[in-house]
C-alpha cells in the first residue's frame, strides 16, 4: 500500500474520517494506513495530536518561533502531541502504520504552511537528536509549552 498524507476535508485512499468535527464537540478525528508527511509544515488555527495504533513513525519537529529541531522515533501505543505553530513532518513510518489523528478545532485544508529550514535540515539528521541553534531562546513561553506537552505525554505513556 502506497504511504498517504493528511488530505482535505474529504477522504482520500488510506484515510478515513472516525469523527467528523462537531459530532462529539470541537475535534475531528482521522484515521491513516501507511501514514508519512511529503513536507514539513505547520498549521496556525488548530493543533494535532497523532496516536501509533500500529507500527512506527518518525516524527521532526521544530518548536514555534526557534530552531530547536527533534527527530524522534514513536512506537505502537505513543503519541505525539503538536501544537498549532510547531513545525513537523513524519519523515517515515512503516508501510503498514496506523495512525490515528485529532485535529483540534479542526483539519483545515487551507492552513498549512512549509517551512523550508526544517525541510532543508530534517534529512540530514538522525533520530533522538535534539539540534539548538545558538540564538534559540531555552525559555520562549512557546518552548517551555512544548516540553511541558512533551512530558505531560510521556507521563501518561508510563501510566
Amino acid at each position: 500500500m502506497e504511504p498517504k498524507s493528511p488530505g482535505g476535508n474529504s477522504p482520500s485512499d488510506g484515510e478515513e474520517i472516525i469523527v467528523p468535527y462537531g459530532t462529539a464537540g470541537e475535534f475531528e478525528q482521522r484515521k491513516f494506513v501507511g501514514f508519512t508527511c511529503n513536507e514539513a509544515h505547520y498549521h496556525s488555527s488548530f493543533d494535532e495530536t497523532y496516536y501509533v495504533a500500529r507500527g512506527i513513525i518518525s516524527v521532526a519537529l521544530k518548536t514555534p518561533n526557534s530552531y530547536v529541531l527533534r527527530i524522534k522515533e514513536y512506537r505502537e501505543g505513543e503519541v505525539v502531541i503538536i501544537p498549532r505553530g510547531t513545525s513537523h513532518r513524519v519523515l517515515e513510518g512503516t508501510s503498514d502504520n496506523v495512525i490515528l489523528v485529532t485535529y483540534s478545532p479542526r483539519y483545515i485544508e487551507s492552513d498549512r504552511t512549509v517551512d523550508v529550514r526544517l525541510e532543508e535540515a530534517a534529512p540530514q539528521l538522525q533520530s533522538g537528536l535534539c539540534v539548538p541553534a545558538p540564538d534559540d531562546n531555552e525559555f520562549s513561553p512557546q518552548l517551555r509549552r512544548f516540553r511541558l506537552l512533551e512530558e505531560d505525554s510521556r507521563q501518561q505513556r508510563e501510566r
